[in-house]
């Protein structure tokens, strides 16, 4: 705990205290947040025994214009249009990594490069976490409302030796897990008309499943060829994935995987 805490450089609004000082904050906090506020601090609370970093934070306060604007930079020989970035420091998140763990993080995470950061408390600089130390992050509360509900990312790594990138976990359970990488490409702009190597940011999505126990995650094609072939004789659960188009694609694969590991 002290090597994150060192890591990050926790000072000033970013603090240590106990759990049970931590109780005189609701007072507060419902004040100024209502009880919807109130509520998930005290569950976040509840959830420790011990002492814990907490970053304190405005919540829907905007981070810094850098991760939402989207004039061209520079990466290699080309300029490009966009950002990469699924998490901009808007966010209330837990992250666990060999040096410990940190509650109430805004997190910015780039697809691009696949880098995970804290940002510090100017809201402008990050202290990015290596992979090899990050094994996984909570996105509680995201004010972009990129996710409506708290979402789960892992590093593949830890589970796939050399497949460098996080994924969401959409669906869990005894016999499979269901994936969801966000991965940024650079295409041609649309405004390249005269060929002038002017790139775009475009985030893309693709799923996987792994068995329990597994070490190598599965992917899953667009046409779910992988997963009528490798399941061809669960009849009743394939019908799950009847009629799926990209709209419904992602709720079709949490029915099926939810189903299978429902079965005996």
């Amino acid at each position: 705990m002290a090597a994150l805490r060192q890591k990050l450089n926790i000072t000033q609004n970013m603090f240590y205290c106990s759990s049970y000082k931590l109780l005189a904050m609701i007072t507060a906090i419902f004040l100024r947040f209502s009880l919807t506020w109130a509520i998930i601090c005290f569950v976040t609370i509840c959830s420790f025994s011990q002492n814990i970093p907490v970053f304190h934070i405005t919540m829907g306060s905007r981070a810094s214009s850098q991760y939402y604007e989207e004039e061209f930079k520079r990466i290699g020989n080309y300029k490009v249009k966009g950002n990469s970035y699924l998490l901009k420091g808007a966010n209330v998140s837990d992250l666990f990594t060999t040096l410990g763990y940190g509650v109430n993080m805004p997190l910015v995470f780039d697809t691009y490069t696949q880098d995970v950061s804290v940002m510090k408390e100017d809201k402008k600089n990050i202290v990015t976490l290596s992979f090899e130390e990050l094994d996984s992050f909570v996105v509680k509360v995201d004010m972009d409302k990129s996710f409506s509900q708290p979402a789960t990312f892992v590093n593949a790594g830890k589970i796939e030796p050399g497949k460098k990138m996080y994924l969401e976990r959409l669906a869990t359970g005894a016999k499979f897990g269901l994936y969801k990488s966000y991965q940024a490409q650079m295409q041609r702009a649309a405004m390249d008309i005269a060929q002038t190597n002017l790139m775009e940011f475009e985030i893309t999505s693709e799923y996987f499943y792994l068995p329990a126990g597994g070490t190598e995650f599965i992917k899953i094609k667009q046409n779910l060829s992988t997963l009528k072939k490798q399941f061809s004789s669960e009849t009743q659960g394939l019908k799950l994935l009847a009629n799926t188009s990209k709209e419904n694609l992602e709720s079709n694969l949490v029915y099926f995987f939810d189903f299978l590991n429902s079965k005996n």
